[in-house]
């Protein structure tokens, strides 16, 4: 089985930010659910590359339940990491007439 964990773009907001969603290849039998047990991927502060922010993959694991009973032994499961990106955050200074992307630059942490 493969989980395949989600990819997207987050706007920059200086806090942690995650992403756990995921798909199950093929899918979960009836009755059977499935949630990160493990932090995905947090990003802050991440540097820009180019012309934007580079890519993270977005790394957790997932417990399957039946109900209420972990099940995920029963399964032999493999990850497919998907890519979170920081999308530099608009910003906006009122009276200075100053619009642009706020740059600042820090190095890159995951937690």
């Amino acid at each position: 089985m493969t989980v395949d964990t989600a990819s997207g773009s987050l706007e920059f907001s200086g806090e942690h930010q995650s992403n756990a969603g995921h798909t199950f290849s093929p899918s979960l039998a009836a009755g059977e659910t499935s949630r990160a047990v493990t932090d995905p991927t947090r990003l802050i502060d991440v540097e820009p590359a180019g012309d934007g922010y580079r890519p993270y993959d977005n790394v957790f694991t997932v417990a399957v339940f039946r109900g209420e009973t972990d099940i995920t032994a029963n399964y032999n499961i493999t990850y497919r990491y998907g890519k979170l990106t920081v999308l530099p955050r608009p910003r906006n200074s009122p009276g200075t007439g100053t619009t642009g992307n706020w740059t600042r630059r820090k190095k890159s942490r995951l937690f």
